[in-house]
């Protein structure tokens, strides 16, 4: 991305993807950004849908505009247990939020300037994918999804094994727990 004249934000040394997130969207706010992009790094998301993407966001009343593999068949081959993982926490995050998100794991989304500065002060400290549409709903932000076609992961490997799969969803409940906690007390200050 440098050497294409991207200006990069980096860290020293690997601090995992919460904190590259978190980085991201402090710079974001830093920087008086109208609205900031996230991709996965594994060439699942094609940097050319980055246009479509901002498109619809400025097109829509929404917060967060989500990239979704699900909303319409596009060849997208899913690995079914991943995929039932992916429903359940869309399930989750309906029964949360009464808001019917089909690709709550997408890492392609669009965030509009009032979620930024929200989430530069708000981040989740664990899991960002469920968790922080669960914190932006429940925080009365509104997210959408718009239909974009993903590639299999064509870099870099899965972060989980067998054994991250099956203690995975356990952690990320407990996280979500965290994040309904932290929604109850924010409210409560903001009423007092």
């Amino acid at each position: 991305a440098k050497s294409q004249g991207a200006e990069v934000v980096s860290h020293p040394f690997n601090l995992g993807v919460c904190f590259a997130l978190h980085t991201g969207f402090l710079f974001a706010l830093q920087n008086n950004s109208d609205f900031l992009i996230t991709v996965d790094a594994d060439g699942q998301h094609n940097p050319e849908d980055i246009i479509a993407l901002v498109q619809a966001f400025s097109q829509r009343d929404a917060d967060v505009l989500i990239g979704s593999r699900f909303l319409q068949e596009t060849g997208y081959k899913k690995d079914a247990f991943r995929f039932v993982g992916i429903q359940l926490f869309s399930l989750v995050v309906y029964l949360l939020t009464k808001r019917r998100l089909y690709d709550v794991t997408s890492g392609f989304r669009v965030f509009g300037r009032s979620a930024i500065q929200f989430l530069a002060k708000n981040f989740p400290q664990e899991y960002p994918d469920a968790e922080i549409l669960i914190l932006l709903s429940k925080s009365g932000y509104k997210v959408e999804e718009f239909a974009l076609s993903m590639n299999q992961r064509i870099s870099g490997t899965s972060q989980h094994n067998f054994m991250t799969s099956v203690v995975y969803p356990f952690k990320n409940l407990i996280a979500i727990i965290v994040v309904l906690l932290r929604t109850i007390r924010h409210k409560a200050k903001v009423k007092a």
